[in-house]
């Protein structure tokens, strides 16, 4: 048999599998079946043959051109639209050109719709049945942007004469205005910006006809309550017949479950549950009539495998369930699970979804792909075609590593003294509600009143502080936590068992002054506290200071500094050799170049313990983790992400800070976690803390150097960085320096 030949055959046994009858033009009966595939089609002259004329419903629509497997399918689309072009004029078809094209192998199929408008050629496991078909063409009416009204509407109800006209793909690009806050009395929703952004960024990529979205948040950022949020709108206004939910284990599945059940209609006073059908899947048959389906990823891997799933199979994680499957055989096509079945498919966890036998549960159905996870690499940005539709950036990134190292209990205080928009402070309230899930009624009166507190100067950025605390169910109308002013102005009295800071970067401090009249004018100066180690115009190191007051005796604080906090002489050595010998400063993590400050200037994250008045020093080692050198990231196209983290939190030990072992050595000098005594730190020139170790790989090996708008990102931050330092010493010297500079 010649490979043609073979080829032939497979797709004749796609095509009857898929519920299609396929015959020879001599023994041509259009009503044999719903879907007839008439072989080596005779077409108008110029055009060939058709490999496979597709008739639905006695109507010509569509052709299959075949290639012998191992043939490159892409570019052979245009084979196919010669095909589409010619069928003779006396032959009854659903619309000219046939709209449907396919190419296959018998083992690989591309597939065209070209009723979606910018059609694009895609990849799918099989064929679609007949009457998936015949749905689509029925349906292909041009969606009116007078049944959709967007941004048109007077209020948020869709128009009333609405109707899932056209493809997915074209109701996608008529959407409605997204609701982001309904309800009434006492149920009342709300979405949070990194929600708001979630969904409209999806639809966004969804109308561009993207067939995979990848959505980054942190976790207890309400991924799931984004997602039903979306998912509700693409059934409602996107006319998506059926979602497919993916998650990791059985008890999730519940969980998501009981979340659609409880979600309300920002349109009607409709549950979720109660206008669409959602299914937990935990047999073997999905409901037709569901419109979500919520399944763990090894269960429907069994399903269309056509295999038993043991029960206990779906309370374990993927991880541990993929022993469960011995044989190796990648999934076949399987009749009774339609590749059509599904419009849209989510998985949850989507960095372990993607690998080994799950992969091929999400390759299996002709449906974009959504993934959701909290903790992407890089092979989770690759196979999601690096279509990142929401990420929380890499100061949340950040902040979400340092807060898991501090670990805030519930009954503790945590303050922030220049916080910003809080992202410091609802990273450790999520932080404390994801690892005490049994809250007393006390503890969450404490969380939502009390717990956290933050100072900010800038009025503006104080009332969006408050809004994003409020959406995070920190503080009331009546107990607002966040307090403008100078917070380094004075001590405010308050003790706090923890606090984070990412203080803002500069010289010289300043304090608001109100005059009698009213007016406010701002005043740089020197800040003077009878509780401050020393006096200094360096903002970051009066902070340092600022923080060692506000700690409770054992209290707990991680701060982000630059790197002048680790070097600098005079009032910083004082201050250094203060916080080694009061407090246990037992943890510094340096951080990439370019993060945090817009002139590149490097950042730390230093962490320490307030401690009891002694005459010993209380740190006794400081601990040391390098996540810069050779470290190249950037902005966009390399972004930080909580997984680059990951190895920090784990060497950080919480809990166990005494179990912590070096990952350096004589033997591996490539280790980026390394120790060094009280005495190694004191003993150093102006006991300076800008400790490095590791070889710069660029610097010994030219084949090592990263690329050329890294290397030119990286001399652009350093000649900012330096220009940044001359400024500030400019000003010491008495200087005119611009106020942007400070």
């Amino acid at each position: 048999m010649t490979p043609e030949a073979k080829a032939r055959v497979q797709i004749d046994q796609l095509l009857q599998a898929a519920g299609w009858h396929v015959c020879n033009i001599d023994q041509v009966n259009l009503h044999a079946a719903q879907g007839v595939a008439i072989r080596e089609f005779p077409l108008n002259p110029g055009h060939g043959f058709a490999d496979y004329l597709l008739y639905v419903n006695g109507k010509a629509c569509g052709v299959i051109e075949a290639k012998k497997e191992g043939v490159t399918l892409k570019g052979v689309e245009a084979q196919s639209e010669r095909y589409a072009q010619g069928l003779p004029a006396a032959l009854p078809a659903w619309r000219r050109p046939l709209p449907f094209l396919f190419e296959s192998t018998g083992v690989e199929t591309q597939f065209t719709n070209g009723l979606d408008p910018h059609p694009r050629s895609r990849r799918v496991f099989a064929f679609f049945r007949p009457e998936m078909l015949g749905k689509w063409l029925q349906t292909a009416v041009p969606v009116s942007p007078n049944l959709v009204a967007v941004g048109t509407l007077p209020s948020h109800e869709p128009a009333a004469g609405y109707l899932p006209t056209g493809t997915f793909l074209a109701r996608m690009q008529h959407m409605p205005e997204l609701v982001t806050q309904w309800g009434q009395g006492g149920a009342n929703y709300q979405l949070w910006p990194a929600q708001i952004k979630a969904v409209q960024n999806l639809e966004k990529s969804l109308a561009a006809n993207k067939p995979k979205a990848l959505i980054q948040m942190a976790t207890g950022s309400g991924k799931t309550f984004t997602a039903i949020s979306f998912i509700y709108r693409l059934i409602k206004f996107g006319g998506a017949r059926r979602v497919l939910f993916l998650v990791d284990r059985g008890n999730l599945g519940r969980q998501t479950k009981k979340e659609f059940d409880q979600y309300a209609s920002p349109y009607n006073s409709y549950k979720f549950g109660e206008e669409f059908i959602v299914q937990h899947l935990q047999g073997n048959q999905v409901d037709t009539s569901a419109r979500v389906v919520i399944c763990t990823i090894q269960r429907m891997f069994s399903l269309l495998k056509g295999k038993e799933l043991p029960p206990e199979a779906d309370e374990e994680s993927a991880e541990g369930a993929e022993s469960l499957f011995k044989d190796p055989e990648p999934i076949g096509y399987n009749p009774a699970f339609p590749i059509e079945l599904f419009d849209i498919v989510v998985t949850d966890e989507a960095h372990r979804s993607i690998y080994n036998l799950w992969r091929q549960v999400l390759e299996y159905y002709d449906a974009y792909l959504v993934g959701l996870t909290a903790t992407p690499n890089k092979q989770t940005f690759g196979f999601f075609n690096q279509n990142l539709v929401m990420e929380y950036g890499h100061t949340q990134a950040v902040a979400d590593g340092v807060v898991e190292c501090i670990d805030p209990k519930p009954a503790e205080r945590v303050c922030d003294p220049a916080c910003g928009t809080g992202g410091f402070l609802f990273s450790a309230h999520q932080h404390v509600v994801d690892h005490h899930p049994n809250l007393t009624k006390d503890e969450k009166k404490h969380l939502k009143e009390s717990a956290f507190v933050g100072f900010e100067l800038v009025q503006a950025t104080a009332r969006v502080c408050a809004m994003n605390l409020l959406l995070h169910g920190i503080g009331s109308e009546k107990s607002v936590p966040v307090r403008v002013g100078d917070a380094l102005g004075a001590d405010p009295g308050d003790r706090f068992e923890v606090v984070l800071a990412n203080p803002p970067f500069g010289k010289k401090s300043s304090t608001v002054i109100v005059g009698e009249d009213g007016r406010t004018s701002t005043e740089k100066d020197t800040i003077e506290r009878d509780d401050f180690w020393a006096t200094t115009s360096n903002k970051q190191l009066n902070f340092v200071q600022h923080i060692k007051t506000l700690l409770a005796i054992h209290g707990r604080a991680a701060v982000v500094l630059p790197d002048n906090v680790l070097f600098e002489g005079g009032a910083g050595e004082t201050i250094r050799k203060k916080l080694l010998h009061e407090c246990d400063l037992h943890t510094l993590l340096r951080l990439p170049t370019g993060l945090f400050y817009a002139q590149g200037v490097k950042a730390n994250v230093l962490f320490f313990d307030k401690k009891p008045a002694s005459e010993k020093p209380w740190t006794q080692k400081l601990w040391i983790y390098d996540l810069r050198t050779n470290k190249h990231f950037t902005l966009k196209t390399n972004p930080l992400r909580r997984a680059d983290l990951a190895e920090f939190v784990q060497l950080y030990k919480v809990g166990k800070r005494h179990e912590r072992v070096e990952t350096w050595s004589a033997e591996n000098p490539d280790g980026r976690w390394r120790a060094y005594s009280y005495d190694e730190l004191i003993a150093r020139d102006k006991t300076s803390l800008d400790i490095f170790w590791l070889k710069d790989e660029s610097l010994a090996d030219s084949d090592n150097l990263p690329a050329p708008a890294v290397i030119a990102q990286e001399i652009v931050e350093d000649l900012q960085a330096a220009l940044e330092q001359f400024k500030l010493i400019a000003g010491d010297l008495g200087a005119e320096v611009p106020e942007e500079a400070v």
